[in-house]
């Protein structure tokens, strides 16, 4: 472990907030009843998060903010919206979208891609995730009729992004492309299989997923990320949209007017809700934690806990972390304390220890080696002696 720098302690205060305790919740868009709406895993506490929406479209989760959003298309409007986890302050970030069908995130670059599908005029698109039609950017275009645009993935570890050309199950195809717009592929094509009406996609560890909508059944498929060894998931579903948690390797996945579940093997099917409208069109997951909250009074910015990178990673990734003075601003004391960096499970069980020892102020990083722990989600936790805490969570990926 080294020093980076000595940091000078500036007399100002802020309140640290401490996450001990996370809820995993579901939330889709239903089309039948133009609703965003949400419930737990055990299928309580359904609720309509956001109403009389124009064709909801497309889901996705920001879970690096804090609190938590919820990004979400309305293909009526043109528009991608961002809102809080229980549908408030909802705001358009994107407008004047014609055709949009799916959305994705990259929590990393701060980036939200999506496909929009016209008759002469598909294309997959990106922009700021943040800001109000911020840095709208073409990655791929095309004028052909044969196409639909309808699904996009992105593998964040490796700066690509995915999608769907679906032709009605002639010549379908997935894509695939950089980040900085290099290396067009197509990675799949008919007849590989399936590809008889694909539509949603997504990346998760070395694999592609998609929902396969044929003339008899719904399949949904998988295959490595060039392409190769594809294989069914699923078998006999109503299925157009779904999401996968890399947190328990599980992928939910609607059917007619139920949300059901299965691990990734295509066991244990279970349902998880039921009542949904027949039309839902986007799935999201996330697990948040804000429950518990306590009060820290710590110097500005001498404390600080920085989201690690890469994110997510496989299988190391590095943590930054800043160390300020152990007594009051007044006293300018920069005397070592004990510092400890620790990693949770969701169960909240300590699964490693990267720093347990006295250091002064001072600007430190350090490199998790997941190797031999399983994939999922985590937390990292920095705490020292003087009360100060601080949790961020990360994402492991095998």
């Amino acid at each position: 472990m080294r020093i980076i720098k000595i940091l000078i302690i500036p007399s100002v205060f802020f309140f640290v907030t401490i996450l001990s305790a996370q809820t995993t919740k579901l939330f889709w868009a239903d089309q039948t009843y133009g609703k965003i709406q949400s419930a737990k895993l055990d299928g309580t506490e359904k609720s309509d998060l956001i109403t009389e929406l124009n064709q909801p479209i497309g889901l996705a989760i920001d879970t690096e903010s804090s609190p938590n959003k919820l990004y979400f298309c309305e293909r009526g409007d043109s528009k991608i919206y961002r809102a809080n986890l229980d549908g408030s302050d909802t705001v358009a970030v994107i407008t004047g979208i014609t055709g949009i069908y799916d959305i994705e995130l990259d929590l990393v670059n701060r980036k939200i891609y999506w496909v929009r599908d016209t008759y002469a005029d598909d294309a997959v698109q990106r922009a700021d995730m943040d800001g109000l039609n911020s840095n709208i950017e073409d990655m791929y275009t095309s004028t052909s009729t044969s196409y639909d645009f309808l699904g996009v993935g992105l593998d964040v570890t490796n700066s690509k992004v995915y999608w769907v050309q679906r032709n009605n199950g002639c010549s379908d195809k997935i894509s695939s492309m950089n980040f900085d717009k290099t290396g067009h592929t197509y990675v799949i094509t008919h007849p590989a299989n399936s590809l008889l009406g694909p539509w949603d996609i997504d990346i998760v560890g070395n694999k592609i997923y998609w929902s396969d909508c044929g003339l008899s059944e719904d399949i949904i498929y998988k295959a490595n990320l060039d392409g190769s060894n594809i294989d069914t998931v699923l078998k006999d579903v109503d299925c157009q949209y779904f999401v996968i948690d890399p947190a328990t390797d599980k992928i939910y996945f609607a059917d007619n007017s139920l949300i059901q579940c299965a691990n990734l093997d295509g066991t244990g099917r279970d349902t998880v809700v039921t009542g949904v409208g027949g039309f839902v069109m986007g799935i999201g997951i996330s697990h948040n934690a804000p429950t518990d909250i306590t009060e820290n009074k710590v110097p500005l910015e001498s404390f600080h806990l920085y989201q690690n990178y890469p994110n997510p990673f496989n299988p190391s990734t590095t943590i930054r972390y800043s160390v300020g003075a152990q007594n009051s601003v007044e006293t300018q004391n920069f005397a070592s304390q004990q510092v400890e960096l620790s990693i949770y499970n969701l169960l909240g069980q300590k699964v490693a220890t990267l720093v347990n020892t006295k250091q002064p102020a001072g600007d430190y990083k350090v490199e998790w080696d997941a190797s031999n722990i399983p994939s999922g989600v985590y937390f990292y936790k920095l705490e020292t002696d003087n009360g100060f805490s601080q949790t961020k969570k990360l994402m492991l990926i095998k």
